[in-house]
């Protein structure tokens, strides 16, 4: 029978003397609040006498709160979030850390560091080292102080040069602490100034953090405080896994995330982020539990710290000069690399126009991190009417910078001053409101409270030439502000030193704002409190002053291409575009490389042509007769021009058109469809042509020409280019978008397809009868190759939409290639800018002309230009006008 065993255990404690606070090796003490000594334990030998307490990597990382070991400027760390050990020197295999933490329990900063260090303890391998905590004997601290779409695209914006303040930066997340055995911590002993908990603390921290969402597409930017930008990087980045290569591992649901009970707020995502439910929410399987959503929230707050503490160095290395550094240049960090995880994170660089210097200041002083990208979409909406359709959001293109009144309250109230009454963002800039300095808005009404609501920064040290009448500042509610250039305000930014007043005569239309069709832009009267009747200003925003007339001319706003003073003959033009409408043909000349003159028209031929050069080709472009739509307008024109122009080689029919999404293709707004042969008809069905026949279906008959071989051949050759990426169109979108802001991507979020038996209904948008598909994760339109339906009618029938494209293939309603294509040699290229149902509208339609005019360019590109036409496709001068000559360019079975 087991005989019991009976240990006992006797303690002995005595009263220690303690040490003097300057003791090397003693800092160690500070991780333990109730700190118990075991004499005469057996330890390994200590290689140095007076260097701390070895203890295991893993066990030193968790009382100091931390989990991971953290790069940061070339250097490494175990950082918690008010404690920090920092590896100072290497003997042999040990590693010495000395530790430092503030007191308070406040978050301590990486640049608290400014101990003296070993140039290799940085690459060390540290599992493999023992660990020695405390070396020095004290340590100064230098703690630093600075809901959407989220398929956000790359900024594609350049590293910064040399000159810059982030240049060879670079930002990794670091290593997990894996290695050793298990171990729990204790409560109660736990010392004040190790954070037990650090969650809510960093909370709290980054909330009164700014970054700034940088829009390089649509040249905006959006200030925003730390946790919403923290829950939006989360978010962009759970977007992501749900699409990527192992999106079958991923079982995080976001339905399941629960919202916050007060949405659409500065300060909704705190609920979100600190609600446990949501944080124990499943992301991943692992061996031994699950990744959760707070292990993605603490990775990415560990990157945005890292972020902020940069942007604190930068200020402290650059104090005194920082206002030496030109405002154009705003330095900051990929959104795309930073929510797809991407390792390392290197910096980014913004070049601002003239018009975006004006709030620089407000940033660097803010001490902001800027994340750019390309497709942020709207991060602030007005709430009820705008005053007008040009501030039902926050305009484009104009290097304005909105963000919500409550995140203004605490720097307003940090800054308050007592010496006069004018608000304050920071010690050298006053918050201005210019306001009803015309009474007049972009969109041209003359109307009281209805102007150009944007605030302006001012230097304080100039706020003696501000006038004398104060104006109430919205510095709380709800609403939202917009900062920027006010052109009635008469202070310009420039790169450096303060701003420069510019004389009224001095002014000029700046031409990317004086484009009167142009209505894609605004934020409303809403963003501003309501309850103030003076805060909007009413400005007219065509007129500024001669510095900012560089933004109409600069690469940000192409301007148009001079017109070419040499004279081209009839018979050097080889390429023909057609379009129906006046909007596709301006989004095909801007893209024009040069601007012919015009010539003298053929008798008969009632076309007004626009004459130009696209990559390298002579083109001569035209559109219907206002009006004017259908196959037989548009058979006529392109009669008329292949008349006029005999030596055309092709034509493009470029435009937009109904997309006819299904199964097998996923056709959205703002994608592209291209008129090709499939196993049934050669590119383009006149669905209206055929016979009823009694008791059966209408049967359609005849057939129309395939696209010529020289333009198949070219889009072979671009699909198969494998230096030709997915985002092939974008240079062409941006150039046209940069000098047409109205031509731009309205977003994905008005981008909603109805189910056909839905079509019909006015449905709000949480309707159940919308179709569930998964958000692409770049805004880059797709190019889809196939069936193009031709007929004279408008289709706004979802049924009828969705039966002709199972019976035929058809990806695209149009009105005008069943008139063209028997008649030249054309290819069909839309752009698509409704789903042909009852829905139908024009939103998507500068849009939709934008992507088919870039997809033109783009295969012209891949078209080799003819040098030496044969002598029978030249009209000899004294030849007839009404004599059309054919031409042979490859295509079989017709002339």
């Amino acid at each position: 029978m087991p005989q019991a065993v009976v240990f006992e255990i006797a303690l002995e404690v005595e009263q220690l003397p303690e040490s003097p606070d300057i003791a090397n090796g003693h800092c160690w003490h500070g991780i333990f609040k109730n700190l118990i000594i075991v004499k005469g334990f057996p330890i390994l030998p200590k290689l140095q006498k007076n260097t701390g307490l070895e203890i295991p990597l893993n066990l030193m990382a968790g009382l100091a709160r931390a989990k991971r070991v953290d790069p940061f400027n070339d250097k490494v760390y175990v950082k918690g979030f008010s404690t920090m050990l920092v590896p100072t020197t290497q003997f042999k295999d040990a590693v010495y850390w000395h530790l430092i933490y503030q007191e308070d329990g406040c978050r301590i900063s990486y640049l608290a560091d400014n101990l003296q260090r070993d140039d290799d303890v940085g690459s060390l391998n540290l599992a493999s080292c023992r660990h020695i905590l405390g070396w020095c004997s004290e340590a100064n601290f230098y703690a630093g102080s600075a809901q959407a779409q989220y398929d956000v695209r790359h900024s594609e914006l350049p590293k910064p040069h040399s000159q810059c303040a982030l240049a060879g930066t670079i930002i990794t997340l670091g290593r997990m602490i894996t290695e050793g055995s298990s171990f729990e911590l204790g409560i109660k002993d736990t010392p004040v100034h190790v954070a037990r908990n650090g969650f809510i603390p960093r909370l709290k921290w980054i909330s009164s953090k700014f970054f700034l969402l940088w829009d390089e597409n649509d040249k905006r930017g959006w200030l925003t405080n730390g946790t919403s930008a923290l829950l939006h990087v989360v978010r962009a980045s759970l977007a992501f896994d749900s699409t990527d290569k192992f999106q079958s591992a991923f079982i995080f649901k976001a339905d399941d995330l629960q919202e916050s009970p007060k949405p659409f707020t500065a300060d909704s995502a705190i609920d979100v982020l600190i609600n446990p439910k949501n944080q124990a929410l499943k992301l991943y399987p692992e061996r031994n539990g699950f990744i959760v959503l707070a292990d993605r929230i603490d990775q990415y707050y560990n990157l945005l710290e890292k972020m902020l503490d940069h942007q604190t160095d930068i200020a402290r290395r650059h104090s005194g000069n920082l206002e030496k550094m030109p405002r154009k240049y705003l330095e900051g960090w990929d959104f795309e690399d930073l929510s797809a995880n991407r390792d390392p994170l290197h910096p980014r660089l913004v070049t601002l126009d003239p018009a975006g210097k004006g709030w620089v200041d407000l940033t660097r002083a803010l001490q902001a991190v800027t994340l750019t990208g390309r497709g942020f979409g709207e991060l602030v909406r007005p709430v009820g009417p705008a005053p007008c359709e040009i501030w039902s959001q926050l305009p484009r293109h104009r290097y304005l910078l909105a963000c919500c009144v409550s995140d203004m309250e605490d720097i307003v109230r940090d800054h308050r001053s007592s010496s006069d009454d004018y608000i304050r963002l920071s010690d050298d800039l006053i918050w201005h409101n210019a306001v009803n300095i015309s009474g007049r808005c972009h969109c041209g009404c003359f109307a009281a409270h209805h102007g150009e609501p944007v605030h302006v920064l001012f230097p304080s040290t100039l706020s003696h030439k501000l006038c004398a009448r104060r104006i109430p500042m919205p510095i709380e509610g709800s609403g939202a502000i917009v900062f920027g250039h006010n052109p009635g305000f008469s202070w310009i930014w420039g790169d450096v030193g303060p701003p420069m007043q510019q004389q009224p005569e001095e002014e000029v239309a700046v031409s990317h704002l004086s484009e009167g069709a142009d209505k894609d832009s605004g934020v409303g009267a809403s963003l501003v409190t309501s309850s103030t009747e003076d805060h909007i200003s009413s400005i007219r925003s065509s007129s500024v002053s001669r510095q900012l007339s560089s933004v109409g001319r600069s690469p940000e706003s192409r301007a148009v291409p001079l017109i070419e003073s040499k004279y081209y003959a009839r018979s050097q033009y080889t390429v023909g575009i057609l379009c129906a409408l006046p909007v596709e043909l301006k989004a095909i000349r801007v893209l024009f490389d040069q601007r012919h003159q015009n010539m003298a028209s053929v008798l008969g031929d009632n076309n007004q042509y626009a004459l130009g050069e696209i990559s390298q080709h002579l083109v001569v472009a035209t559109s219907l007769p206002a009006g004017e739509y259908g196959t037989n307008a548009a058979a006529s024109a392109i009669s008329d021009m292949t008349r006029s122009f005999m030596s055309i080689q092709f034509c493009l029919l470029v435009g937009i058109a109904g997309g006819a999404p299904s199964d097998g293709d996923d056709i959205r707004l703002g994608d592209v469809v291209v008129g090709l042969p499939t196993s049934t008809f050669l590119g383009v069905l006149q669905y209206d042509l055929g016979k009823e026949n009694e008791g059966s279906d209408f049967e359609v008959t005849g057939v129309l020409r395939r696209p010529p071989r020289i333009l198949t051949n070219a889009i072979s050759k671009i699909r198969s280019d494998p230096d030709i990426g997915f985002d092939a169109l974008n240079p062409y979108l941006t150039e046209i978008v940069k000098s047409l802001p109205s031509y731009g991507n309205p977003g994905q979020e008005l981008d909603v397809l109805f189910r056909s038996s839905c079509s019909r209904r006015n449905c709000k948008p949480d309707c159940s009868h919308l179709e569930t598909r998964l958000p692409r994760l770049t805004t880059e339109p797709r190019i889809h190759y196939g069936l193009v339906a031709s007929g004279n009618r408008v289709i706004k029938d979802a049924t009828l939409r969705d039966r002709l494209s199972r019976k035929f293939g058809v990806l695209c309603f149009e009105m005008e290639a069943a008139g063209v294509m028997n008649r030249a040699d054309c290819l069909v290229i839309r752009g698509i800018c409704d789903y042909s149902d009852a829905q139908k509208n024009k939103v998507w339609q500068n849009y939709a002309a934008t992507v088919a005019a870039a997809y033109a360019k783009l295969l012209l590109s891949a078209v080799a230009v003819v040098t030496d036409l044969p002598g029978s496709l030249v009209r000899p001068e004294n030849e007839p006008a009404f004599k059309r000559r054919k031409i042979d360019t490859g295509n079989e079975g017709h002339e």
